[in-house]
């Protein structure tokens, strides 16, 4: 029975990866993402998503459970926020929980960024308007834990819908250093549509709740980031991973699946490289007054 369940398991694994890279393959086949030259032909990129795509199902279902054992997804030594250390807020996506950020939480520590943070949100029986609101809670309590260090937010595929759409709440851009979103579907999924739950279906190709977002859209005053890959094999078309902001900065990761984005470290780094950035122009005119008053007192 236990080897049936465990076939069963990897059967799944398989036939969702699958079918969504046929998808991608009738979607984005005559579209010009590929091939790339030095990297992979346009059959040779496709099969290397669709190995990335399964390890990371088998990746992201196999943690699942340690969202119910918080201890599990704390750093090994929590730092009290500072300039240099500011609070970083994850929020996943579809279908995930907390868990989903085990290797970003491993290696942003490895960095140096200790002050992690991470929340969970069921996937059924809610609204994106629901989830917004528990994300205001979370930023608030971060603001009230230390309130002199704006926190950055870090959002994965729905995850960063959210956070675009509390950014559009009045002067929420304020109240945070800045934002990246990994793998969002900007302007939705076609593959919404397949999948279950209204909260899933609410994001298809340019819908109704899209629509809403776009039009309650703002020109945010800090540095917001959309990376997005060539290989994304659960928004598609591949335009519903441009942003129609222009405020927004748009960055290619490296050629990687979906959920693959989350267990990456070329694509960590290179969101490591944008916190980096964020931080650097919180911390600058801290450093120049420092500098001029250092000045005074010689």
């Amino acid at each position: 029975m236990i080897w049936l369940l465990i076939k069963l398991y990897f059967a799944v694994m398989i036939i969702i990866s699958l079918i969504s890279y046929l998808l991608f393959w009738y979607e984005e086949g005559s579209r010009p993402y590929g091939p790339h030259p030095g990297v992979c032909t346009r059959a040779g990129c496709i099969l290397r998503g669709l190995g990335m795509s399964l390890m990371s199902l088998i990746m992201v279902t196999a943690t699942y459970p340690l969202a119910f054992f918080p201890t599990r997804l704390r750093v090994k030594k929590q730092s009290p926020a500072s300039s240099t250390n500011p609070p970083i807020l994850f929020v996943h996506g579809l279908y995930h929980n907390a868990s989903a950020w085990l290797a970003y939480l491993r290696w942003f520590e490895q960095a140096g960024f200790s002050n992690l943070h991470s929340f969970t949100y069921l996937s059924f029986l809610t609204n994106v308007e629901h989830l917004v609101n528990k994300l205001d809670e979370n930023v608030a309590k971060l603001e009230a834990s230390a309130p002199d260090h704006k926190p950055v937010l870090v959002g994965h595929s729905l995850g960063g819908l959210i956070i675009r759409a509390w950014l559009s709440r009045a002067e929420n851009d304020q109240r945070v250093a800045g934002v990246i979103t990994l793998g969002t579907p900007h302007q939705g999924s076609k593959l919404a549509g397949l999948g279950a739950g209204g909260l899933c279906r609410s994001i298809i190709f340019r819908g109704p709740l899209i629509r809403t977002i776009e039009a309650n859209d703002i020109s945010p005053s800090i540095p917001c980031y959309s990376l997005s890959s060539a290989l994304d094999n659960m928004v598609l078309p591949q335009e519903g991973l441009h942003i129609r902001n222009a405020a927004w900065i748009e960055e290619r990761t490296p050629l990687v699946s979906h959920i693959g984005m989350l267990y990456h470290k070329p694509t960590a780094r290179q969101v490591l490289g944008i916190l980096r950035d964020i931080v650097e122009e919180q911390v600058e005119p801290c450093d120049v007054l420092a500098g001029v008053e250092a000045g005074e007192d010689r």
